[in-house]
């Protein structure tokens, strides 16, 4: 469990903002665990941390580690599949395979968790949108969703994703994700935000039901300090919808 106690250590100076203890430790998970899947994750944080610091190139390395990693692991499991086809006829080489077999998975590093793929895509995701590019934000935020992940979390990052779309232009996968957003468990400051930023983005398209929403929440006693973003989004829609006059009133 040492390694995993220098894991918390690490992240909870990451926590506090003291990112030069961080580093250090991180580091140290990563050299002193080769192998292990405490290094994997400790990489994947200190890939956060250079990102953080603008370290790019550091932090490229990294993911790229941990992405030849995966590869290596996925042909490995492929021969392995394949080669358990063709088992050895004699008894003798029955049991050598089995002594091979032994010794590769000592001497062979600890597999990828599963379930840190998705934190694995997240950072990818961090990297990608630190670079600008928002494209690459969204493939890999998809391919973590992927992954099993709570409730909340999902909401945060369907939100995300429809702020991504919508800065890209593309105004279909905006609204696509900001209602997925609202299945989830989203507080209700995100579901707000939500709400308004789908009808922003969806402009003519589904026009008249947004605009119901928004009609609503005007309405609902809660969002009385939201009231002038919702008056925003309306008029937007009505812009959007080439109505002028009702876009300025």
């Amino acid at each position: 469990w040492i390694d995993e106690t220098w894991l918390q250590i690490s992240k909870s100076h990451f926590v506090l903002q003291e990112y030069k203890d961080a580093t250090d430790k991180f580091k140290f998970v990563v050299n002193f665990y080769k192998g292990d899947k405490s290094s994997y994750e400790a990489k994947i944080w200190l890939s956060k941390l250079h990102v953080i610091n603008r370290d790019f190139a550091d932090a490229k390395i990294l993911l790229k580690e941990l992405e030849d990693l995966l590869e290596q692991q996925a042909e490995a499991k492929n021969d392995k599949d394949g080669a358990k086809k063709k088992k050895p006829r004699s008894k003798r080489a029955r049991k050598r395979a089995r002594k091979n077999a032994k010794k590769e998975k000592k001497e062979a590093p600890d597999e990828f968790p599963k379930k840190l793929m998705d934190d694995f895509y997240l950072a990818n995701a961090n990297f990608a949108l630190a670079k600008d590019s928002l494209n690459g934000a969204a493939e890999n935020i998809e391919k973590a969703l992927e992954f099993k992940i709570n409730s909340k979390r999902k909401a945060r990052l369907y939100f995300i994703l429809g702020q991504i779309y919508q800065r890209l232009g593309n105004s279909g996968k905006a609204v696509e994700n900001y209602s997925n957003c609202l299945k989830k468990n989203a507080s209700y400051e995100m579901q707000f935000y939500a709400k308004i930023n789908r009808a922003l983005a969806s402009g003519a398209a589904s026009g008249e039901k947004l605009k119901k929403g928004l009609m609503k929440m005007l309405k609902d006693e809660k969002n009385l300090e939201f009231k002038d973003q919702i008056y925003f989004a309306l008029a937007n829609i009505a812009f959007n919808e080439g109505d002028k006059d009702l876009g300025l009133d």
